[in-house]
């Protein structure tokens, strides 16, 4: 969750390096998800192909209803370079590192590139983080916070395949830190993506950066996320809600990468 972002970050670290072997890998049925198709960027990084979520699928008003009144500071699309404000367990405001989506529990999340699942580390919120890398060189692309993980470490998955559902993360940690917190009753999962290069801490890019997309998909994720951030207006009330008009791209509130 965005606004633990060192915190999570830090224990998603510790689980790549325990997972060797699958030691850190939840039970769950093995699955090749047929022919995997990547493309790549010059870097050798994997380029996204899909959106964790289907977006189009989000009642955004049922959404805004559901967690109206329970907390101040969040969006149902939480973007890339957000600057989130200082609160409790943010001392200092900071970036948004990883896209966050929230969406009904239950909701399938997909691999958003083709590649090898190179690590499933458990958070800290004791739900998981599903990585998919190519092998080589570039990025590690994550799929953070996720429950009823669906694949193992070294599976080949294709971009598409649904590889678990969105976390029940405010039951499983909560703002106060068990099932009872309020936030836990509203019937929402999330899930975010990230590419993470490197480090301890890693550096984040944002996954919508030009160059990172690929070409033949790039028109759906991009009209799912413009229509999505419409719907999320309408609901909010707020047409200025994002503030687009100062991002760095249409999809990237910033293009500098975030720490952490």
């Amino acid at each position: 969750m965005s606004y633990l972002w060192r915190t999570s970050v830090l224990v998603v670290l510790m689980g790549v390096a325990g997972c060797s072997g699958g030691g850190s890998t939840p039970t769950a049925p093995s699955s090749t998800g047929g022919t995997v198709t990547p493309t790549t960027a010059t870097d050798g990084t994997l380029l996204l192909q899909n959106l964790p979520i289907d977006l189009s699928l989000v009642d955004y008003g049922a959404v805004f209803a559901a967690r109206a009144g329970r907390e101040t500071d969040w969006l149902p699309v939480d973007d890339y370079g957000r600057v989130l404000p200082a609160s409790s367990a943010r001392p200092m405001p900071q970036p948004n590192p990883q896209p966050t989506f929230y969406a009904p529990l239950g909701t399938p999340v997909v691999a958003v590139v083709s590649g090898t699942v190179t690590c499933i580390p458990t958070l800290y919120s004791n739900d998981f983080s599903i990585m998919i890398a190519s092998g080589g060189q570039g990025g590690t692309w994550e799929h953070e916070h996720v429950m009823n993980v669906r694949v193992n470490v070294g599976d080949r998955v294709t971009a598409g395949q649904q590889i678990a559902e969105v976390s029940n993360y405010e039951c499983a940690w909560g703002r106060n830190g068990n099932a009872s917190d309020p936030l836990c009753q509203s019937g929402l999962g999330l899930v975010e993506i990230g590419l993470l290069y490197g480090g301890n801490p890693p550096s984040h890019r944002c996954p919508f950066e030009p160059g990172l997309v690929d070409p033949a998909r790039q028109g759906n994720i991009f009209a799912q996320l413009t229509s999505a951030r419409e719907r999320i207006k309408v609901a909010f009330g707020n047409p200025s809600i994002f503030g687009e008009s100062s991002w760095a791209t249409p999809h990237c509130v910033t293009l500098s990468r975030v720490e952490g």
